[in-house]
């Protein structure tokens, strides 16, 4: 995944010619997690990410408005994704067809239910960095390698009350952060981290 100091795009003017490096390094996270929903294989995916952002550069000039930028973005990765699945069920000659039942799934509403998801996963991932280093450790083993309490104890070498007590610090600081954010993100923070 491509490291790079968040980007703020709310700054850019309407109108104007949005320069494509800003838009790779503020959106290249977000869509990564939000591809990675639907496509275990990292290499996949990134394979998946650089096609969207060659097709976004051919057609930049075409895009003055940020939000219109970032829709086509989405839009782009989520059809590449699902047409990728749908080749590779017919590679794997599977029985089931998993990419009508990811159509089926994919209504407006569930659409827009994991772009929250993925933008609260870039937001989580920026807020992370800046807890205390142990904290930091554990959170990252316990939700995005999805390591249990003996295996992250046993990783860094610590006891387990340090692990839930560095898993607890960490989600009560997040939650105290995202309680500030919008209200669906905040929602799916509760949902996903909380629940």
């Amino acid at each position: 995944m491509k490291d790079r100091p968040h980007t703020d795009l709310s700054s850019t003017p309407d109108k104007m010619h949005i320069p494509f490096e800003q838009v790779y390094y503020a959106y290249y996270r977000s869509l990564f997690f939000y591809t990675k929903q639907m496509i275990e294989d990292e290499a996949d995916v990134h394979d998946l990410l650089s096609d969207t952002f060659l097709k976004y550069y051919d057609r930049q000039d075409q895009f003055t408005d940020i939000e219109q930028a970032k829709a086509f973005l989405f839009t782009t990765i989520r059809h590449a994704a699902l047409n990728h699945i749908r080749h590779h069920k017919v590679r794997q000659d599977k029985g089931a067809d998993i990419a009508s039942s990811i159509y089926e799934t994919s209504s407006k509403d569930h659409f827009f239910d994991k772009l929250v998801l993925t933008e609260l996963m870039g937001l989580v991932t920026e807020e992370i960095e800046k807890l205390p280093a142990k904290q930091q450790a554990v959170f990252k083993l316990a939700y995005f390698e999805d390591r249990t309490t003996e295996e992250i104890a046993e990783l860094l070498q610590i006891k387990h009350e340090a692990v839930y007590n560095n898993k607890k610090r960490a989600l009560e600081k997040l939650q105290k952060i995202f309680k500030n954010k919008e209200f669906p993100i905040y929602l799916a923070f509760l949902k996903f981290f909380m629940g």
